[in-house]
């Protein structure tokens, strides 16, 4: 309170003003005659180009003026004073939270005047080209090349500085939920996510692209302002209105016959995939209030290869499907389709209350059904699984200028999002012979829940070349989660007999309700300075300081676990401090609009994990396991409690340091102006994530019970079922009555290091080039998602003094390139985009069913690459990766697929104008390399299932009988989506 008081006084005696604002720019200049003098008491006119909305000044004795808190978009300047020719500069370009000078000279002319002199705005070819830290995407990248889903997310797959994957987008080596969405200037969270699955799309289903102007995706961000994610944002500048009614839209088809794919047959999936969408633009009062409203709409269907790949074993699956369970499983076998059907739209409204204030508000809504949805990280394919979401969110942005003196800006937003995940009635099940996963993967069924309001109020001023801005925020809001992993159970077979004798594994958590709810909040308040110290040298310097108060009293306290081990399952009630310094620089060398050179280093806060929180009060001891090994007795419905017997509470715990995540970011970079359409820039980032969560199991049994023939610790009595292996119940657990007890540490860490250089050239009505490379490596110590065992080390007390989860992280991709390109003539226009990246990684290890080290987890444990086991000198001469692990454990991540290569192009006829309007015939090809993206068959050996375990008495060690896998490393499920031609119609720009 203190600070906003001591500014406000400042304020008050600040001789002139300046924005700095994230959302709006502003123009500043001086009138000048023609030999540079200032001409005293000129009037000047602002025009906004789009909805002709007008503003004046009279600029005084020095001839200086100054407009406040405009709009990005395209302006004219007008100038006139007595016995003068007036002026109109035209094409003056205004970018967020950037300043644009203009100094328009006026010669002598008597009256009376017959004439205007009117001149184009000449401005700097990287004028508005953000620094190092951000990525401004072209028109070429928002609207003119072909996309799938046509939301705000999609747009980062033109980067090289994210990394696509299985219905996710990672930027600069971080999770997707570490990331968020900036509308207009304002904060979003998103769409509430699944702890499980992070990748299930849609975060953005309710921004599509006929919403935005513009879009700039920001890794970090010098501006005080960015808040609230410790990874990078998306940026969007909602679309402006127009002088006059406008209607442009959009509509286009594709069916089966327009499809086909090299890896399965995508055209026998009927299907008819159509979107359309219209924009609305115009005045409610002319030159004061303006409306922008849109809706889009789609139905789509994505064809996917079959949930396994073709093996010896289909018939057999399949019968015993149908004769023991009278369950048909045939359409796991034959190729999927994920229909999606989705409405969003949205609207904006401007007005100019008065001279000095203006008002913008901005509605979205979006509500979605995917059929079949593809999970991403999870193996599982739930036919008859269903996702249904709705989306919902506001904000309204006041600003006011009191002349050139005060600046004062008020944001305010509410989000609401809801994301339910429906079940099949088909349960999780592994067959590991196959591999073969089917059923909807143990993180089904569930429902998320999340409201949040936020406001934040923002002041302006300047004391001479400094321009300085002191605010607060305040977030307050709700999340409400329905989910528990394995609430439907997980079945685990060896191979096609196991399954029909129901000898196997299954996990299931059984108990109280799972539904939880919380309240959050967060508030901060931050000072920023932004020093022009030389011409074209501008420095700033910000702090920021957050208090996010996590919820108190929400967890049932555990008082038999407390009394046996003296650790609590409850956080004590406390607020987070958040301090966030930043600093940047931008330097235009000698003002000569030819070398920039831009640097910046922050610190930038998340807020604590929801998921995490909703699991520490879920999992306070009502949940409890039911686990069993060997004949079952049943499957679809549950075993009975004979064959899975009831275990031990469930538990997790807030852990070390349970605190928010914090990047520390640096970057520096260099842009030059090749010529006046042409830029390269090249940077180098680095960045270093930590507090991240990551489990342990506190009630694993403090030291091994034996170890294996390669000197693995082994945790509990193995268990042989064919070709899996498992820990008997209860045997590797530390205190007897309890199941799986989680500590949601925070030491995770993540690091990552790029190299980028982008090039750029714009040539209007010619050729449009954009592509980038970027050169990466990103270490991280964690898993996310997959199940909270999956997340375990496999070697919790280190693997040679070390953590063997310290390596390459499951987001490391080190090369990408992503080019578009477009040749327009006047009747003809063609836009391609290209994009490759790195294969995707995996850790040589074992078929999912077997635990290797008993430590409950059947999915985490690396092979010990040994070229004695038989077979295994036939798979190391195909795989480098593994030739130089031979007498050791494998790395984690220490091999990898094939490049992924993706190539869509679009061809778009000018046919005539209709009423006025530009009419386009538009075919689009999309995924035309079409290339093989696959799960790859991770595991080195196979358990020999004519072969028993063997236990030593006495020692406790076992021997495993193994087998090489030379099926190593091919692929055991595909998803690759195959090559479709669409049809269109475009109306308007």
């Amino acid at each position: 309170m203190r600070i906003l008081i001591v500014a406000l006084a400042l304020m008050l005696v600040a001789p002139n003003a300046s924005a700095q604002s994230i959302v709006t720019g502003a123009i500043s200049g001086t009138v000048l005659d023609e030999s540079g003098r200032p001409v005293p008491d000129a009037h000047v006119i602002l025009t906004e180009t789009g909805t002709g909305r007008l503003r004046d000044q009279d600029t005084g004795a020095g001839g200086r003026f100054d407009f406040l808190f405009l709009p990005p978009g395209s302006y004219e300047v007008f100038a006139e004073q007595l016995g003068y020719r007036p002026t109109r500069v035209r094409g003056i370009p205004v970018g967020p939270g950037r300043a644009t000078q203009v100094q328009p000279r006026l010669a002598p002319a008597p009256p009376p005047l017959d004439s205007v002199r009117v001149v184009e705005f000449a401005h700097a070819p990287f004028a508005l080209v953000g620094p190092s830290w951000s990525r401004l995407f072209s028109d070429l990248e928002i609207g003119r090349v072909p996309g799938r889903s046509r939301e705000l997310a999609e747009l980062g797959r033109f980067s090289s500085i994210s990394s696509v994957s299985r219905g996710g987008l990672s930027i600069e080596g971080l999770p997707t939920h570490l990331s968020g969405v900036l509308i207009d200037g304002v904060p979003h969270p998103g769409a509430v996510q699944h702890p499980e699955l992070q990748n299930a799309g849609l975060t953005t289903a309710s921004f599509p692209y006929s919403q935005f102007a513009s879009v700039e995706l920001l890794p970090g961000g010098v501006d005080v302002e960015y808040a609230g994610f410790a990874g990078a944002l998306l940026s969007g500048r909602s679309v402006r209105s127009t002088r006059q009614l406008e209607v442009r839209g959009f509509t286009d088809w594709s069916n089966e016959s327009l499809a086909s794919s090299e890896h399965f047959d995508a055209g026998s999936l009927s299907n008819t995939m159509v979107r359309g969408g219209v924009v609305v633009t115009g005045p409610v009062i002319r030159d004061t209030a303006h409306f922008v409203v849109g809706v889009e709409a789609r139905r789509l269907g994505t064809p996917l290869p079959r949930a396994w790949m073709a093996t010896g074993l289909d018939s057999a699956i399949l019968s015993v499907g149908i004769d023991s369970f009278g369950v048909d499983l045939a359409g796991y076998t034959k190729p999927r389709l994920v229909s999606t059907d989705l409405v969003s739209a949205f609207g904006r409204f401007d007005g100019q209350v008065n001279e000095r204030t203006a008002v913008a508000i901005r509605t979205n809504l979006a509500g979605f059904s995917m059929d079949n949805p593809e999970w991403g990280q999870t193996p599982y394919v739930g036919l008859g699984a269903k996702l249904e979401g709705t989306d919902a969110n506001g904000a309204a942005h006041i600003t006011s200028s009191f002349g050139a003196a005060v600046g004062v800006e008020f944001r305010m937003a509410l989000d609401y999002s809801d994301r339910t995940f429906r079940s099949s009635s088909i349960p999780s099940t592994v067959l590991a012979d196959g591999p073969v996963a089917f059923g909807d993967g143990p993180a089904l069924p569930g429902r998320f829940k999340q409201l949040a309001f936020r406001a934040s109020p923002i002041f302006h001023f300047r004391l001479g070349a400094h321009r300085l801005k002191v605010g607060g925020s305040a977030t307050v809001g709700s999340y409400d989660a329905a989910f528990v992993y394995a609430r439907e159970g997980e079945f685990g077979f060896g191979g096609v007999s196991d399954f029909a004798g129901l000898n196997g594994s299954f996990a299931q958590s059984v108990g109280s309700s799972p539904n939880t709810s919380f309240n959050r909040s967060e508030y901060g308040a931050f000072l920023q300075d932004r020093w022009s110290w030389i011409p074209g040298l501008e420095l700033t310097f910000g702090l920021r300081v957050d208090w996010e108060v996590l919820p108190d009293n929400e967890v049932l306290f555990n008082e038999a676990w407390f009394d046996l081990t003296g650790l609590t399952n409850i956080e004590s009630d406390r607020t987070i401090t958040k301090f966030s310094p930043r600093f940047g620089l931008r330097w235009d060398i000698s003002n000569s609009h030819r070398w920039l050179i831009s640097a910046e280093v922050g610190i930038h806060h998340g807020m604590v994990d929801p998921g995490s929180i909703a699991e520490v009060m879920t999992q306070s001891g009502g949940l409890w396991a039911r686990r069993g090994v060997g004949g079952l007795g049943r499957w679809v419905g549950t075993p009975d409690s004979s064959a899975a017997p009831l275990g031990g509470p469930i538990l997790s715990l807030p852990g070390r340091n349970f605190e928010a995540p914090r990047t520390f970011r640096t970057s520096l970079g260099v842009t030059t102006a090749l010529d006046d359409v042409t830029q390269l820039e090249v940077s180098a980032t680095y960045r270093h994530t930590e507090l991240l969560p990551r489990r342990r199991d506190l009630n694993l049994t403090t030291a091994p019970s034996g170890r294996d023939q390669f000197g693995r610790s082994v945790y509990g009595s193995l268990i042989q079922e064919g070709s899996t292996l498992f820990s008997q119940p209860g045997t590797n657990r530390r205190i007897a009555g309890f199941d799986l007890v989680s500590s949601l540490d925070a030491d995770g860490v993540s690091d990552y290091w790029g190299l980028t250089a982008r090039l750029e050239r714009r040539i209007s009505g010619r050729l449009n080039l954009v592509g980038s490379y970027t050169y990466s490596q990103t270490n991280d110590n964690f898993r996310v998602g997959g199940g909270p065992a999956v997340e375990l080390s496999p070697f919790p007390n280190g693997l040679d003094n070390r953590d063997w989860m310290d390596g390459r992280s499951d987001f490391d991709v080190p090369h990408r390139v992503a080019v578009g390109a477009e040749l327009k003539t006047s009747v003809l226009s063609f836009a391609a985009f290209y994009r490759h990246q790195s294969g995707f990684l995996f850790t040589p290890g074992f078929r999912t069913g077997v635990d290797a080290n008993g430590d409950g987890s059947f999915r985490n444990d690396p092979a010990f690459v040994d070229d004695g086991v038989p077979g295994v000198t036939n798979v190391l001469e195909e795989w480098d990766c593994l030739r130089a692990q031979v007498g050791r454990f494998a790395e984690r991540n220490s091999c990898r697929g094939n490049a992924v290569n993706t190539l869509d192009l679009r061809v778009a006829v000018s046919v005539f104008q209709l009423a006025g309007y530009d009419l386009a015939v538009i075919v689009d090809g999309l995924n035309l390399l079409d290339p093989s993206m696959a799960e790859l068959d991770r595991a080195l050996y196979l358990v020999d299932a004519t072969e028993s375990v063997v236990t030593d008495p006495v020692t406790g060690d076992v021997t495993v009988p193994l087998v090489a896998n030379p099926n190593f490393g091919r692929p055991v499920q595909l998803f690759s989506t195959g090559t479709f031609i669409r049809f269109g119609v475009k109306v308007g720009s």
